[in-house]
């Protein structure tokens, strides 16, 4: 070998990976699945001649395709597929996880062509392997043999490595997503469980602060004197058992008085809204007054408080 000649193949050497770098670079820049095989096969396709570059993952027993450099091709991603080990030149190479460089498909009964309007006289597939598992293929055609060599399987080669792992990377990112987006759903459950909890509280806080029956019994625990007597009947508080009724109940207005009304009727949150032209939200906030007022948390047991008060029939 010649200098000259020496020179001239450690420039290609210098060339080849130059060019991988670039495609490598390009394609390791997205966590997106999508748009990371779409770049993939763009910029193959851009770096070595070929009429066709097409990305297929295995999907089950099948291998489908997910992105394809030529337009007629472009429109059968998620449509095109084959059996892994039964079809295709890219099915053999799935099953095998083998690369295969094809200089005349004609010649090859393995080959089956996708049915574009792409003509297709050499190929060249190399599996993607993620741990030593195959989950797809990089498919590069070519229309000349002379477009494609044994050069440039090693080239994709090196690149499909790349793609793997980009696509793993894509996989866990996704993943990630979508447990982050599990857990913010359960920070938000329990933030509401929370919120209820704590209002709760606040109500059975105000039950025992309000409540003239407990006010009498503190007092009286407290203080030599016997205190005045509760001014409601404890016959009625009893009766009550776990619905305590509040001395606020006096302070009802009369569209909360209308409202628990229509309740005791049977009438719906929507109903009640119609009935006096408001939002449902409204109707919504007037319950919340009125439960904390009789010291309840349900219709049915402000409608019953409320008949054991005579606030209504």
């Amino acid at each position: 070998m010649t200098i000259h000649n020496a020179s001239a193949l450690a420039a290609q050497d210098t060339d080849r990976l130059a060019s991988i770098a670039a495609m490598t670079s390009r394609i390791t820049g997205t966590l997106c699945l999508e748009r990371l095989l779409s770049v993939a096969v763009e910029t193959i396709s851009q770096s070595i001649r070929s009429t066709h570059v097409g990305l297929l993952l295995i999907e089950g027993d099948r291998l489908v395709l997910r992105a394809a450099s030529d337009q007629a091709a472009d429109r059968l991603t998620g449509q095109f597929s084959l059996e892994v080990g039964q079809e295709g030149i890219t099915g053999w190479v799935a099953a095998t996880g083998q690369s295969l460089f094809v200089p005349d498909v004609s010649r090859d009964p393995r080959y089956v062509r996708l049915e574009t309007a792409v003509p297709v006289q050499t190929a060249l597939a190399v599996p993607l392997r993620i741990n030593h598992t195959t989950i797809g293929v990089v498919d590069v055609d070519a229309s000349q043999p002379a477009d494609l060599s044994e050069d440039d399987l090693q080239t994709i080669e090196i690149v499909a490595d790349h793609i793997a792992l980009a696509i793993d990377n894509a996989y866990r990112y996704r993943e990630m997503e979508r447990y982050a987006g599990e857990l913010e759903a359960q920070v938000r459950r329990r933030t509401a469980e929370r919120d209820e909890a704590m209002e709760h509280l606040v109500t059975m806080k105000a039950t025992f602060e309000n409540n003239e029956q407990w006010k009498f019994l503190e007092q009286r625990e407290s203080t030599p004197v016997e205190p005045p007597a509760p001014s409601f009947d404890p016959l009625v508080f009893a009766r009550a058992a776990d619905e305590p009724i509040f001395p606020e109940a006096s302070a009802l207005t009369a569209r909360e008085m209308k409202i628990l009304e229509l309740i005791a009727e049977g009438l719906s949150d929507k109903a009640i809204a119609q009935r006096f032209v408001i939002s449902p939200h409204t109707v919504n906030a007037h319950l919340r007054s009125i439960y904390r007022k009789l010291g309840t948390h349900s219709r049915t047991g402000a409608v019953n408080l409320a008949r054991l008060k005579g606030i209504i029939e």
